[in-house]
């Protein structure tokens, strides 16, 4: 799955306490470590497969529990209006 950066969210980084905000509709939530990593990426596009390659190269973690685990996050990224989903 693809996903597209939302434009109205910022990432602010409080204490080590990484916040994002999507502007439009006022939500704000936590975010780990991993989120942020995936958050500031240069590119504005979220390819799913790409994020857990590009993890795999930082983390020894098992291949199919971190695509559950990215799968999660986009999921309620996406749920909560901060990524939107590019039709292919």
């Amino acid at each position: 799955m693809i996903y597209q950066k939302n434009p109205s969210v910022i990432v602010n980084n409080v204490d080590d306490t990484y916040i994002m905000i999507e502007t439009n509709k006022g939500t704000i939530i936590n975010v780990n470590e991993i989120v942020n990593i995936i958050w500031e990426s240069d590119s504005q596009m979220l390819d799913s497969d790409k994020i857990v390659a590009s993890l795999l190269d930082l983390y020894d973690v098992d291949l199919c529990e971190l695509e559950k685990d990215i799968s999660e996050v986009l999921t309620m990224l996406y749920e909560n209006g901060f990524i939107l989903e590019l039709e292919q």
